[in-house]
């Protein structure tokens, strides 16, 4: 269960504030939101279809059925709503781990976002007033 006080720091993101700051939030812990989102793994010319399973305010982790390199920096593209319309996103990031899930039978890999783009803080601000809302009604 995610805290009011951990659900008011991820929306604090929305705030202009330079990625060195965000970085530092994330090594203090900020709060990761479980997700479940198709998306699409750009390597070189190849596109590999992934799921996002969890994101925060400078970071992703979604499983993969191919091996990345640590230090790889490729693009994972998603959608979010925003405004009743449909965004896509493309996240330019950097491998950080990649370790073969045995539950899952896929790689789970966390990357480190290149660029903190405004459409990614929307969807993490959306996503984080989602988890409000629900945290409310227990």
């Amino acid at each position: 269960m995610y805290t009011t006080s951990a659900l008011a720091e991820a929306q604090s993101v929305t705030e202009d504030m330079p990625e060195s700051k965000i970085a530092e939030r994330e090594k203090r812990g900020a709060p990761r939101f479980p997700v479940h989102k198709a998306s699409v793994l750009r390597r070189n010319d190849n596109e590999i279809y992934t799921t996002l399973i969890n994101v925060s305010a400078s970071g992703v982790a979604f499983l993969s059925a191919v091996e990345l390199e640590m230090g790889e920096e490729v693009t994972l593209k998603c959608h979010s709503t925003q405004n009743e319309e449909i965004v896509q996103l493309d996240l330019p990031i950097t491998i950080v781990r990649c370790h073969f899930d045995e539950k899952e039978l896929e790689y789970e890999v966390g990357a480190k976002l290149q660029k903190v783009t405004f459409e990614y803080r929307e969807m993490l601000k959306h996503i984080a007033e989602t988890y409000s809302k629900l945290a409310h009604l227990n």
